[in-house]
């Protein structure tokens, strides 16, 4: 591979069409036809597939050009590292509650101890950030609940569930009470659907709808109904509510795990080692 064989891959990326490329590019199309060519003999696979319409990336090749994208952009980030000792941008993804609630917190702190680091952030849904991470979209991840993965993690927080509401309320009242139904994370609403199928026949009777904890926790505090969240012991306190622990089917506080995900397996600044080595010390909870 030359160092020019990476900007052709990722200019066709931008605009799959060979003809505006190569002249972008300033090479005419029979040298950027070759070096397609050149490359595909390299790697023994087909990486385009071309028709009047442009180009069109095979599967085997979009999995080629990407893998060699993220290496390529890795490596100018870490030689940008290297030109400002004590400096760079940690890249980081995060499910939209840990980062109204706890990730500022984390920042912080390893901001108090190296102000030249900068971060860029990202909230995705958490199903998302396991796969970003493996792509190398991100450096780290926050994830909320156990989702599949061959990638490094450490648990950073544990959170139980609770039906919490302004007014006390019991078990056996909740299909009868107006529910404020929160639209979790596939696999924290796939665990509060459970636990309903277990403890009762009927559905919930559903009398507002928000998107995200914190609007619902807003909502029951109003009094417009009971709402079912997980939450730390802390923040439980600070919302003044009536609450209700949610226990499994072996009569066990129903819980909620959130990990740092990293690929271990993946070359990284040194930056980005010593943030990961800072959450782990720091913040790993068994």
């Amino acid at each position: 591979m030359r160092d020019t064989d990476w900007i052709i891959l990722d200019e066709l990326h931008k605009n799959p069409n060979i003809t505006k490329v190569a002249a972008k590019l300033y090479i005419t199309q029979p040298t950027l036809t070759k070096r397609l060519q050149a490359m595909e003999e390299e790697f023994q696979v087909r990486i385009v597939n071309r028709s009047t319409k442009g180009v069109e990336f095979t599967p085997e090749g979009e999995f080629r050009a990407r893998i060699f994208l993220s290496f390529m952009k890795e490596t100018v980030r870490g030689v940008d590292a290297f030109k400002t000792s004590g400096c760079g941008t940690v890249r980081l993804a995060s499910s939209f509650t840990f980062s109204r609630r706890q990730l500022a917190e984390i920042l912080m702190a390893y901001k108090s101890e190296h102000p030249n680091i900068s971060f860029e952030i990202q909230n995705l849904r958490s199903y998302e950030l396991t796969r970003l991470v493996e792509e190398g979209g991100a450096d780290g991840a926050f994830v909320r609940g156990n989702y599949e993965g061959g990638i490094d993690r450490c648990l950073v927080l544990r959170e139980q569930a609770y039906a919490i509401s302004k007014t006390p309320i019991a078990l056996e009242e909740l299909p009868d009470r107006p529910m404020v139904h929160c639209r979790l994370s596939s696999y924290s609403r796939k665990l509060m659907d459970s636990w309903w199928q277990r403890n009762f026949s009927r559905p919930p009777s559903i009398g507002a709808t928000a998107e995200d904890v914190d609007t619902c926790c807003q909502l029951a505090c109003k009094g417009l109904g009971y709402t079912l969240i997980f939450m730390s012991e802390e923040q439980l306190k600070n919302l003044g509510l009536h609450s209700l622990l949610l226990k499994d089917g072996e009569g066990m506080p129903m819980v909620r795990e959130t990990w740092f995900v990293y690929d271990g397996r993946r070359a990284k600044p040194d930056y980005v080692t010593a943030f990961i080595r800072f959450v782990e010390e720091r913040y790993s909870i068994q």
